[in-house]
């Protein structure tokens, strides 16, 4: 027909192309001394993520490089620790909001506990990207089921004071209760925090643990004055510094009533 060509075209335009979703943000556990201690699903995550943030790459790359994950994932493992938090929160989350996964790995265990995962998975959760956890080890399950004391109720503190003046009515506060009361503790403070713990509760039983996992696993259990009778003898042999979990049993948990006595007075 000759008015074909007048006829309107049609108004409808194509769809736009659909964009790309966010990536996931993966919070995987890592062993916490043993590498063999790692889920088959970690391990899937870490061969396919194309960018690992660690708090400690070179811990991050022994860990791929003994389960040979080598080659271009090995080399995409970013730095995420205290000295750059706010610039690598800012990468990430531009990464991950191109669609790229990413796994947050801690030295050992699992990321946020005594770790700065927390910050980049409150930015993550703000920005709308899914997050989702790989579970795995940690010094603080482990060092609890090794003491052999009531897990029911569990106090964490991965930063007690090192002033003794702070520690004794911190130890009080934490470790007065039921709750069996767990401390990730650098070496050169644990003889302070026995002394205080010698004075504030001699008969309570506290276990220290060191390389958990690890064939030089390092473990202690008694009251703090016998503990440090052993601590200054050990402490000569020691040839670096690392960190200890310290678990001290509750109050409800089978302690002696001369605790309970002491804490009365001392609160």
């Amino acid at each position: 027909m000759s008015g074909e060509g007048s006829q309107p075209k049609s108004t409808r335009t194509r769809p736009a192309p659909a964009t790309p979703g966010p990536g996931t943000l993966y919070i995987v556990g890592t062993p916490i001394g043993d590498p063999d201690d790692i889920t088959i699903r970690a391990l899937r995550i870490l061969r396919t993520a194309p960018i690992i943030a660690a708090e400690d790459p070179r811990s991050t790359q022994a860990l791929l490089a003994y389960h040979g994950i080598t080659g271009g994932i090995a080399r995409n493992v970013t730095s995420y620790g205290p000295a750059n938090l706010e610039e690598k929160i800012s990468l990430l989350l531009r990464r991950l909001g191109r669609g790229e996964a990413v796994a947050l790995v801690s030295d050992s265990g699992m990321p946020v506990i005594h770790d700065p995962g927390c910050s980049l998975i409150a930015a993550a959760r703000r920005a709308g990207i899914p997050v989702t956890c790989v579970p795995g080890p940690s010094a603080l399950t482990a060092a609890a089921a090794l003491s052999g004391f009531s897990a029911d109720h569990i106090v964490f503190d991965g930063h007690p004071p090192t002033a003794r003046q702070r520690l004794a009515p911190f130890l009080r506060q934490r470790c007065g209760g039921r709750s069996t009361s767990i401390f990730f503790v650098e070496d050169r403070a644990v003889t302070p925090m026995l002394e205080t713990l010698a004075a504030i509760l001699p008969t309570r039983m506290i276990l220290l643990a060191q390389n958990l996992t690890m064939e030089d696993e390092w473990i202690r259990r008694g009251t703090a004055p016998s503990l440090l009778k052993q601590e200054v003898r050990l402490r000569r042999g020691r040839k670096r510094e690392m960190k200890t979990t310290v678990v001290v049993e509750g109050a409800m948990t089978g302690t002696r009533p001369a605790d309970r006595r002491k804490v009365g007075r001392s609160a």
